[in-house]
């Protein structure tokens, strides 16, 4: 008899903990939201943890002070919308004097008003040898060697372009490096682009974001020293 009331209270205590356990795994359960968050910061190869949602998903958070990562996390947040979720602002966290921004979004980074401005943007997509051959092509114009193309894909193509120019300071004062995507600013996600010099240091790098309207901006370029 004593054996069999043990063996019952074993199995309830076993079914509250059973419960308790669903429960605790429901209440974590991703929502729609951050799985499609995660999943286009997964496909910009970004760390885990950069950006979050706030401000009942309709704010991204990034976390970080590097250049590349702000951009990994800002075309993330520009997919994230594109697929039809509500975005109202992009948060930047960064430590030290470059201080925490709030960009709104899409983000406008210029003086002038059109029609249609704050509208996400659409994007026609590039191909992959379409994107290749149009970095290529551009660098051999404007005397660089294109070291490597890195091709992440989120929703389109966000190449990642590393180029040595041998004279990098001519190379950014004459505006080159934006020209090694120009081209392509309507079909693709959006670019990072590495200048080195000869010896191999970084001289700038920066990108631009094609969804939102941010060029060169907040996310862009950073002299490096």
């Amino acid at each position: 008899m004593r054996r069999r009331r043990i063996s019952g209270l074993v199995r309830v205590a076993v079914t509250l903990i059973v419960v308790a356990a669903s429960g605790v795994s429901t209440a974590l359960a991703a929502t729609p939201q951050q799985h499609a968050l995660a999943d286009a910061l997964q496909a910009m190869h970004a760390r885990s943890g950069l950006a979050h949602l706030a401000h009942h998903n309709r704010s991204v958070v990034i976390v970080s002070g590097l250049q590349e990562a702000q951009w990994k996390g800002y075309i993330a947040a520009s997919v994230y919308a594109a697929r039809g979720n509500p975005l109202r602002s992009v948060r930047l966290v960064r430590p030290g004097p470059i201080g925490n921004v709030t960009l709104h979004f899409p983000a406008v980074n210029c003086a002038c008003a059109y029609p249609g401005m704050n509208r996400l943007r659409k994007i026609r997509p590039a191909t992959r040898p379409e994107v290749v051959q149009a970095i290529r092509g551009a660098a051999q114009r404007e005397g660089a060697r294109v070291d490597c193309i890195e091709l992440l894909h989120p929703l389109t193509y966000a190449p990642i372009v590393t180029v040595t120019a041998p004279h990098p300071r001519r190379f950014l004062r004459q505006a080159k490096a934006t020209l090694l995507v120009q081209r392509l600013y309507r079909r693709i996600e959006g670019a990072y682009i590495i200048v080195r010099g000869p010896g191999g240091r970084v001289f700038a790098n920066g990108g631009y974001t094609g969804r939102s309207y941010e060029v060169f901006g907040e996310v862009g370029w950073a002299i490096a020293v």
